[in-house]
């Protein structure tokens, strides 16, 4: 008797802990969960998934014995930048200063925007850390959340994170 209770649980824990319990991406999709998990955990798995597929429609570049690159035809080649992940904007407000700003997060990414340009491009979902470059100098440090919240930026609800440079 106390073999079979002891065995009962260890099947209830391994149940209740997600092993041996799988599901269908189709499952996934639709919020049918078989294994507990917490909001979190289903987002890292969304932002993961996202992440792989906008690495996948880059193309592969690779040196030859030239030191040409040549792009890997092993799979039909978009070279439209990626956009997977969410719309957002850089915006440099300064009258006279060209900004370099850089970001780290789930990916890291710089853009070069002169003054009063916008410039605008797609982020995968996390927490990201911004950083401001006038020259050499750094003039500020933000950090900013990219989710699926739309935000209104210069007058539309249409950017889901932005950043704005204003010295």
């Amino acid at each position: 008797m106390k073999k079979l209770l002891v065995s009962l649980i260890f099947v209830l824990a391994g149940l209740l802990s997600g092993c041996g319990l799988y599901m269908t991406e189709g499952q996934y999709n639709r919020g049918l969960s078989l294994t507990p998990a917490t909001s979190y955990e289903w987002a890292r798995v969304k932002q993961d998934k996202l992440a792989l597929e906008k690495v996948q429609a880059l193309p592969a570049y690779t040196a030859s014995a030239s030191g040409l690159y040549t792009v890997s035809v092993a799979r039909e080649i978009d070279l439209t930048p990626a956009t997977a992940g969410f719309k957002g904007y850089i915006k440099n407000d300064s009258r006279n200063r060209t900004y370099n700003i850089k970001v780290w997060g789930p990916e890291n990414k710089s853009w070069y925007v002169p003054p009063g340009a916008i410039v605008e491009d797609y982020l995968i979902p996390g927490n990201y850390l911004a950083k401001f470059y006038y020259g050499s100098y750094k003039e500020s440090v933000w950090s900013f959340k990219v989710d699926a919240q739309l935000k209104y930026f210069e007058g539309r609800r249409d950017a889901h994170w932005y950043l704005v440079a204003q010295w």
